[in-house]
């Protein structure tokens, strides 16, 4: 059953978001209510422009890339089985990749390969009423498609994953007792009184047109399948935001994520309770516009140890990422330098081996255990 796209769960799933970013935004002021008043009067008087950039750049990122893994999923699926496992595990592979060594790699070939200077990659915020219109549009095309097809990168992977795995099963009308009389060699032994204790399913097993069973075997099955999935959105569009907290800090872009980056670097925790409002206006925003969340718990214990593993593999490409945007040395894992990126560019992607290497192994344990076919809820 559709449902209409300003039903009231959109707005309850947003307002649930936007009251969780309040109390995290309070408690980073230890709860004192002026403070916070404070913040949502700076967010309303300079943090618009903010919320509008992140907002955006989340929703182009997420939907150019469902537009991508579609057309790759649609050539993979004709070439056959084996490219669809392949792009599975591509795709797979892909998402689980640290995006702030895919950013670094980038300067580093922008700058120190190609040699163009750094400032080129840094956005304008001076305003430039002298030039024309296309002079705008290039500046401002320049300023954010780097950072979108950065950040389209790891989600055509999990789309793919997501495509990959909830192919429809195949569906057809379920046969009429006239066809399947048809398709009997004597129809007069469907009789229960010719054939006593004998299921009509397994009398069919002995006829010669067994399609008609297969047929209406599968026609059962896909009624049976619950009509509520999960929302695939929800899980991209929350990756998509994780995701932007270095892609936003790396390109040096006037976005939401970017100003909270800077005040946890700091150190400055109350500072960054206007950064989290804005935070939840975007999530908020985005919330309204994938609809209601659908979970669906664990059925067996097997089950849940298998999605605490990839869990445990997300937690550890989002680990990574956050203390190294944040300057947080991790003993095993190797640091990414800019000197360094700048001399050899190749040295940023060789940092994120380690951490994706070990993300994909705790998923691949997670998905031996339980290899689910609900890709929804565990991929």
């Amino acid at each position: 059953m559709k449902r209409s796209p300003f039903d009231s769960s959109r707005f309850w799933a947003a307002l649930s978001v936007l009251l969780l970013g309040e109390f995290i935004a309070l408690g980073l002021l230890n709860g004192d209510v002026r403070l916070w008043l404070n913040a949502w009067r700076q967010v309303i008087k300079n943090g618009l422009p903010g919320i509008a950039a992140t907002f955006c750049l989340l929703v182009v990122a997420v939907v150019l890339s469902r537009s991508l893994a579609g057309g790759i999923w649609f050539f993979l699926k004709s070439m056959g089985g084996g490219f669809q496992k392949t792009g599975f595990w591509l795709g797979r592979v892909l998402s689980l990749f640290p995006i702030h060594t895919l950013a670094w790699a980038f300067i580093g070939l922008w700058v120190g390969r190609w040699g163009f200077p750094i400032w080129s990659l840094m956005p304008v915020t001076a305003d430039s009423p002298s030039l024309s219109f296309l002079e705008h549009l290039s500046q401002d095309l320049w300023t954010w498609v780097p950072a979108i097809l950065l950040l389209c990168i790891p989600l055509v992977g999990q789309w793919i994953v997501i495509l990959s795995q909830s192919a429809p099963l195949l569906e057809t009308p379920k046969p009429t007792p006239e066809e399947v009389e048809k398709s009997l060699a004597t129809p007069h032994l469907v009789s229960p009184e010719r054939v006593p204790g004998r299921p009509f399913e397994e009398f069919m097993l002995r006829t010669r047109d067994r399609i008609q069973l297969r047929t209406s075997m599968r026609t059962v099955m896909g009624e049976n399948q619950s009509p509520e999935l999960p929302n695939p959105v929800w899980g991209i569009g929350l990756l998509a935001l994780i995701f932007l907290f270095s892609v936003e800090d790396i390109l040096g872009l006037p976005g939401a994520m970017a100003k909270l980056v800077q005040a946890l670097r700091a150190q400055a925790y109350q500072a960054a309770a206007t950064p989290v409002v804005m935070l939840s206006c975007v999530a908020a925003l985005g919330a309204f516009c994938a609809g209601s969340p659908f979970f669906k718990g664990p059925a067996t214990i097997r089950c849940a140890l298998a999605w605490l593993l990839k869990g445990a593999g997300w937690s550890t490409v989002i680990a990574s990422q956050l203390t190294v945007t944040l300057g947080i040395a991790i003993p095993l894992l190797p640091e990414v330098d800019s000197e360094m990126v700048f001399a050899n560019p190749m040295s940023a992607l060789w940092a994120g081996f380690p951490s994706m290497l070990c993300a994909l192994s705790l998923w691949l344990l997670g998905h031996m255990i339980h290899p689910s076919k609900d890709s929804l809820n565990h991929a």
